[in-house]
């Protein structure tokens, strides 16, 4: 599964974002409770950062998406993870 979009600000794209899943990939996930790890993408004119997040499924897409944009400020160049 893969989860995209773009990030814009007053309709001036400023980047793109991913998320991947990369566990449970040829699991037909239909247990809500089911935990995979995403493989995360961000890019920017910053930069392009990539990093893990681990997601349920039942929590739903804006949720995962949440967190890929709440992890791309913590990895930002020079920044803690």
């Amino acid at each position: 599964m893969s989860l995209h979009g773009d990030i814009r600000v007053n309709g001036h794209l400023l980047g793109e974002w991913s998320a991947q899943r990369v566990s449970n990939v040829d699991d037909a996930v239909l247990d809500p409770d089911t935990v995979s790890e995403y493989r995360c993408r961000v890019l920017t004119r910053d930069g392009d950062r990539e990093f893990f997040v681990n997601h349920r499924y039942g929590d739903g897409p804006v949720v995962l998406a949440a967190k890929v944009l709440a992890g791309a400020g913590h990895h930002q160049a020079g920044r803690p993870a």
